[in-house]
């Protein structure tokens, strides 16, 4: 059920209960399950939340070699807890700024903008890669993950946005809907100004910071055209916040969301601390208990 509710919010309907599940699970977290750090760890963990679904990625926490059968394996432990199969797939601004650091890439971008386009082209052509590879072994959804901004804003230009990662972004929405995979983007930060041509372009579902974003007014502009995974803030699950946090500040932050549309209660922070599982809980919880606004329940397949 938890699979069949996930695909039934990205091909466009609004489902109660709400489809829950987070992007990143930290390793201490699992290691303080009992579970191991791989993808059967981070299925494991989902499922026992009562989560929907759940990531993985060739370059995060539960890292899965970029090998046909590991592929096939890690989709497979996740199917079979019933989840549907997120992967997270670096974008190619993403890459960059792991290998030379942000304040690093955007000085030569100012001052080597040819070289660093000529690098972005070569990562795009690993994003392709991955994208295909993840579609190839059976993943339900993939999350394209390129962070952009920051609270107050974007790291650069929408124009420059537009000639340096706008063309490759097109390619990687076109391989998607050629390989019938639903692809979603990430960013931290505010990412407000972009959001209305990354929504044109096909974008399905988006996961945004509830601290950097009023996602009410992401849901005002573009109603039911994008899902959001996303509506838990980042103190809820912080061990040094729990005490700190009511049932109504959790009911008042995800309500409005809840009834606005199309949502995967999530985080943009995800899992990091070890008392993360007991506040998600709760958390879910609360949602629960929550009116859905034209909301139907998933029956099981």
């Amino acid at each position: 059920m938890g699979r069949a509710k996930v695909l039934s919010v990205l091909a466009g309907s609004r489902v109660d209960p709400l489809a829950r599940g987070e992007v990143w699970v930290a390793p201490a977290v699992l290691e303080s399950q009992g579970l191991p750090n791989d993808a059967a760890g981070v299925a494991h963990l989902a499922a026992n939340l009562g989560a929907d679904l759940c990531f993985v990625s060739c370059g995060g926490p539960q890292a899965v070699p970029n090998q046909p059968e590991a592929l096939r394996e890690a989709v497979a432990a996740v199917h079979a807890r019933d989840l549907a199969c997120g992967i997270v797939v670096d974008g190619p601004w993403q890459r960059l700024t792991q290998s030379h650091g942000l304040l690093q890439l955007l000085e030569r971008l100012v001052r080597h903008a040819g070289q660093v386009e000529q690098e972005v082209a070569a990562q795009a052509a690993l994003v392709h890669e991955e994208l295909n590879a993840w579609a190839g072994a059976g993943a339900d959804l993939v999350l394209l993950a390129d962070d952009l901004a920051y609270s107050r804003g974007l790291y650069f230009s929408p124009v420059l946005f537009a000639s340096l990662l706008l063309p490759h972004y097109r390619q990687f929405l076109l391989a998607a809907t050629d390989l019938h995979v639903p692809l979603g983007f990430h960013s931290d930060g505010d990412l407000m100004p972009l959001l209305p041509t990354l929504v044109e372009m096909g974008f399905s579902f988006f996961s945004l910071e509830t601290e950097a974003m009023n996602l009410a007014d992401v849901q005002d502009q573009h109603k039911d055209r994008v899902a959001l995974i996303a509506g838990i803030a980042a103190e809820w699950l912080s061990s040094d916040r729990l005490a700190g946090i009511s049932v109504d500040d959790v009911s008042a932050g995800i309500s409005r969301l809840a009834r606005g549309g199309r949502l995967i209660l999530g985080s943009a922070c995800g899992l990091y601390d070890p008392d993360s599982p007991a506040a998600l809980r709760e958390i879910y919880r609360v949602a629960d208990c929550l009116p859905r606004a034209n909301a139907r329940p998933v029956e099981e397949s």
